[in-house]
């Protein structure tokens, strides 16, 4: 008569309980995504810079960029801090409206390393009159701390140069001078890279 032997990882814990674990940690990013992008931006515009923000965490220093696929190469365009990645998204809530959507079928997590990746679809506009808006293309890719809060976001513009946000923001504010002084100091805190 066999016995039925149970197979362990080093640490004594069995498979099917690390596995329970793993499904367990997906789920909790899943559910991570689904707030940050999903009920963010279904509030009023004036909240979703402190919504998105809320997300990221408040005990690791997070990492954030934003650019386009073709400069997915270079080690530039990093800034750290929850300061600089508050700047990003009140400059967005004072010049643009975006609506986002989350691409369902491209979400793939990998518990082990606590990140996420899935595509969004973006439409802006300018709130000022004269611009027209346009459509963006965004692969994301998210790594989280142990209170599923993102401490490296990486968006990379799929649909070309001339869609991405960061480049237009840019484009659009050099060529129109309407920073003001309030966008200024946004670009400015934006562009600087913080120390936590």
């Amino acid at each position: 008569m066999s016995t039925a032997s149970v197979s362990h990882s080093p640490r004594g814990i069995t498979f099917s309980e690390q596995q329970r674990s793993l499904d367990a940690v997906r789920q909790q990013i899943l559910n991570a995504v689904s707030a940050q992008y999903l009920e963010a931006t279904a509030l009023p515009i004036t909240q979703q810079s402190s919504e998105f923000t809320r997300h990221y965490s408040q005990t690791t220093c997070p990492i954030f960029r934003h650019i386009p696929k073709e400069d997915l190469d270079t080690p530039s365009g990093w800034v750290y801090g929850l300061t600089a990645v508050r700047s990003y998204f009140d400059l967005i809530n004072l010049y643009w409206r975006q609506w986002i959507r989350v691409r369902q079928s491209t979400i793939s997590v990998d518990p082990v390393k606590r990140s996420c990746r899935f595509v969004l679809d973006i439409d802006w506009t300018w709130c000022k009159a004269g611009i027209s808006g346009w459509s963006e293309i965004v692969e994301c890719n998210q790594m989280y701390d142990l209170d599923y809060k993102v401490v490296k976001a990486e968006y990379i513009t799929l649909s070309g140069r001339e869609t991405c946000w960061s480049v237009m923001n840019k484009t659009i504010h050099s060529e129109r001078k309407v920073c003001g002084i309030v966008s200024t100091a946004a670009m400015k805190s934006f562009s600087y890279y913080f120390v936590c």
